[in-house]
């Protein structure tokens, strides 16, 4: 997490307006009535200001991969609380 902030505000801060752009020229050329493009242009605006807070873009950042890693981990655990076999008696009472 900490290294995509540092590449994206030091080395790649336009980047996510060319998505926006991206995505906005993608709302105009849908072929939309007026009304409903221009609410959609007014999110994508409204998004783009909060991506630009440091913490704000933190939070999006934590938030898109956390789903897939609690579900890893949760399936992880699951796979990992099996029981251990009990451990076998020996005839040989030096190992035991």
């Amino acid at each position: 997490m900490a290294t995509w902030e540092v590449l994206y505000f030091n080395f790649m801060p336009h980047f996510m307006d060319s998505y926006f752009a991206a995505q906005i020229h993608k709302v105009q050329s849908a072929g939309l009535d007026s009304a409903t493009t221009a609410a959609q242009v007014a999110a994508i605006q409204h998004s783009r200001q909060l991506y630009q807070n440091p913490f704000v873009n933190m939070a999006y950042t934590f938030m898109e991969p956390l789903p897939v890693g609690l579900l890893i981990t949760l399936i992880s655990a699951a796979l990992l609380r099996r029981k251990a076999p009990a451990p076998s008696t020996s005839a040989d009472p030096a190992l035991a």
